[in-house]
C-alpha cells in the first residue's frame, strides 16, 4: 500500500523528493478533504465524491505545483481555480438524471421517433401540418434547452422559429408573396 499524504485542514504545504517544502495550490482550499498527495509520483490527486476514484490534478515540477489534470477525466470550474467535486463521468450522469427529473417536472414528454409518428397520426389538431421527426441528438438538445429555460419543448421550438424569422434576410420576399 502506498503512503499517501492526506490533505487536511491546516495543511498548507507538502515536501518534495528533495525534502523541500512546496506550497499547495489555492484550489485545494475548496474540498480539501478530497485531496491527497502521492509522494512517490509527486502528484496531487482529487477524489470524486461519487465513485471515490482519485484523479491527478497537479504535479510538482521545478519546485512548484503545475496543473496537469485531464479535462476528459475531471474538470475545472470555469472562472474559478477549483475542481468539480465529481469526475466527468459521474458529473455527466448526474446532469442527465437532473434533466430527466426536470423534464418530468415540467411535463415534457420524451418520445422516440416511432411513438411521435403514432401520436401525430392519431391527433386532431388544426395547427399540426406535418409531424416533425427529430433525430435523437436534436430531440435530446431540445429537451435540455427547454428545461434549462423553464419552457415546454413546444414553447422553445416556437421561440426558436420566431428568432429565425426575425433574422431571415428573405423575410420581405416571403411577406410580399403572402399579400
Amino acid at each position: 500500500m502506498k503512503n499517501y499524504v492526506k490533505i487536511q485542514k491546516g495543511t498548507l504545504s507538502v515536501s518534495d523528493k528533495n525534502g523541500n517544502t512546496v506550497k499547495l495550490p489555492s484550489r485545494v482550499n475548496f474540498g480539501m478533504r478530497n485531496y491527497r498527495f502521492d509522494p512517490d509520483r509527486q502528484m496531487l490527486q482529487k477524489r470524486c465524491t461519487n465513485c471515490k476514484e482519485y484523479f491527478d490534478t497537479d504535479e510538482i515540477i521545478g519546485g512548484e505545483f503545475v496543473d496537469v489534470h485531464d479535462e476528459n477525466l475531471i474538470r475545472e470550474h470555469r472562472g474559478k481555480s477549483e475542481m468539480y467535486s465529481r469526475c466527468v463521468e459521474c458529473h455527466d450522469a448526474l446532469k442527465e438524471e437532473q434533466v430527466l427529473r426536470d423534464a418530468q417536472k415540467f411535463n415534457i414528454e420524451l418520445h422516440d421517433r416511432s411513438s411521435v409518428k403514432k401520436q401525430s397520426d392519431s391527433m386532431v389538431n388544426e395547427e399540426l401540418i406535418n409531424p416533425i421527426l427529430f433525430s435523437d441528438e436534436n430531440l435530446q438538445y431540445i429537451k435540455l434547452v427547454a428545461v434549462l429555460k423553464n419552457m415546454t419543448a413546444d414553447q422553445y421550438l416556437n421561440e426558436l422559429i420566431e428568432l429565425i424569422r426575425k433574422h431571415n434576410k428573405l423575410k420581405i420576399e416571403f411577406e410580399e408573396k403572402i399579400k
